[in-house]
This record gives C-alpha cells, structure tokens and sequence, in this order.
C-alpha cells in the first residue's frame, strides 16, 4: 500500500513539474510570399502578442516595387484549464472574427467566446489571418 501511495505522490510530482511556460506561434515565408508575417507568442509571464507585419507598397519605378514594413500588435493574457489554451485579448470580437474566423482555413477544435479563443493545447498549428502559424518554441518546467 506505501509503495502505491509513493507511486501516486512521484507521478503528481513529475507532472505538476512540467507546466507550459511560454508558447510561440509563426508563419513562413512559403506560405505568405514574403508580403505578412504573422505570430502569436504566449509569454511566460502569460501575457501574449499577436503581431501582424504587412508589406507595403511605398513606390514603384522600372527598377522595381520599393515596399515598407507595416506592423501591427495586440495583447492579452493566456491561461490553460482542463487540457486547452485560453487566449484574451485586449480586442474587439470583430478583430477576433478577421484574425482567426474570416478565412477558408480555420484552427481545428478552435472555439470563440467573446474576446476569447479557446484551442486544445496539442494544436501545432493556428490559422492567423487565413496564415498556418506553425508553433516554434515551447518551453515547459
């Protein structure tokens, strides 16, 4: 009986230890042309930023397109509870719809509340402005 009650106190142990610390979501190149960087990055200190670079065209000549960096940020705030990511952010429901809804390609298991999006923490790959975000780096404890 001892032995099993060690087991039991070992086994919570090892998997409180290993706890989500941070989390970073992003797109590539292949799949955007160069022109829109997206990436979600779920800090440590569980605050996020969803950052949108865009390309902007500022002049054109025979030489070629001269384009310039256009960004875009928004925050948040990111919990985990019963095996998913909740993610706040500091945005309108509308932005949520253009960042993660209005697209052919959505996150699977992805569900909206409010300013919210709720996905299963094994998701590898978000859907960010109709962009695969694939994820990069994860670090746990």
């Amino acid at each position: 009986m001892h032995k099993i009650l060690i087991l039991v106190l070992i086994a919570s142990m090892i998997f409180s230890c290993n706890k989500l610390t941070d989390r970073h979501y992003r797109n590539s190149d292949a799949s955007s042309g160069g022109f829109l960087d997206v990436q979600l990055d779920l800090n440590v200190d569980k605050t996020l930023t969803l950052t949108r670079i865009d390309q902007k065209v500022v002049s054109e000549s025979e030489a070629g397109t001269s384009y310039e960096p256009v960004s875009h940020s928004t925050t948040g705030t990111w919990t985990i509870s019963r095996g998913e990511l909740y993610c706040e952010f500091n945005e309108s429901i509308e932005f949520i719809n253009e960042a993660f809804l209005n697209s052919d390609f959505k996150t699977k298991g992805m569900i909206q509340d409010q300013n919210k999006i709720i996905i299963p923490i094994s998701t590898d790959t978000i859907f960010i402005y109709g962009q695969p975000c694939i994820q990069t780096k994860t670090t746990t404890r």
